[in-house]
Order: C-alpha cells, then structure tokens, then sequence
C-alpha cells in the first residue's frame, strides 16, 4: 500500500520511532479524529542520491471489525 511506500523511500520510519520513544516515551495512542505532525522527513530519489524535505501527518486508524491493541471508538447508532 501507499504507507509502505512512503516509508521505504524516506526516513519518516525513523522520524516516528523517534516520536515514540524520544518523546513519548515508548508508546504513542493517537486519539480519535486525532493525529501527530512529523517535519522535514527526507524523501530519496536513488536515481541521483537527492533528498526532498516533507513534512508528515500520522492520523489514528481502528480497525471497526475485531479487538486491537486500543479499544475501537464508540459509535453512537
């Protein structure tokens, strides 16, 4: 999928490891609706070994059908 992408051809794995365990101390829950802004991940072209500079935002995503690691938010239907 597009997320894999975006990871194997930049350092924004990194930048997120860095945001969980630099400054949040080892665990990072996104509320819902909620999201984490990343700045200047590096995006490769390994064509010319140049980098562009993006910024990132990382939004919550639950999973509606089973149990995870976070309780799934409550819909009022």
């Amino acid at each position: 999928a597009q997320e894999e992408v975006i990871l194997y051809n930049s350092d924004g794995y990194r930048a997120l490891l860095d945001l969980k365990y630099g400054r949040m101390g080892g665990g990072y829950a996104i509320p819902e609706f909620g999201l984490a802004y990343v700045r200047d991940i590096r995006f490769f072209c390994e064509d010319t070994d140049e980098c562009r500079l993006a910024d990132m935002m990382v939004s919550a995503c639950y999973c509606m059908a089973a149990a995870e690691l976070y309780p799934n938010p409550r819909q009022k239907d």
